[in-house]
C-alpha cells in the first residue's frame, strides 16, 4: 500500500469518526430535548394536579358550610320550637295553679 492509499484511508476514516460524532451530537441533544419536555409536562401535571386538590378542596370547604349554614338554620327552628313549648308550658302552668286556686276557693 503507497502513502496515497494510506493517506485516502486516513481521511475516509477520520471523516467516518467525524460524522459518528456528529450524529452522536445530534441523539444527545434530540435525548435533552425530549428530557427537558418531559420534565415540563411532569411539572404542569404537577401543578394541575395540586389545583386540582385545591379546586375539590374548595367544593368540600363550600359543602361543609352548607351544611353548617342548614345545621345553625334548624337549630334556629328547634330553639324557636322549644321557646314556643316553654312559653305555652308555661302558661298551662299558670292556668293549672289559677284553677287549683280557684278550686280551693271553692
Amino acid at each position: 500500500m503507497g502513502m496515497a492509499a494510506s493517506q485516502a484511508r486516513y481521511l475516509g476514516l477520520t471523516a467516518r469518526k467525524t460524522n459518528v460524532e456528529y450524529e452522536g451530537q445530534q441523539i444527545n441533544q434530540a435525548r435533552t430535548a425530549l428530557a427537558n419536555q418531559s420534565a415540563n409536562l411532569w411539572n404542569e401535571m404537577l401543578n394541575m394536579a395540586v389545583r386540582m386538590h385545591l379546586k375539590q378542596l374548595i367544593i368540600l370547604n363550600n359543602s361543609m358550610h352548607l351544611a353548617m349554614v342548614q345545621m345553625n338554620m334548624k337549630l334556629i327552628v328547634y330553639s324557636k320550637l322549644i321557646k314556643q313549648l316553654t312559653v305555652k308550658n308555661t302558661t298551662i302552668r299558670l292556668l293549672i295553679t289559677l284553677i287549683k286556686m280557684f278550686i280551693k276557693l271553692f
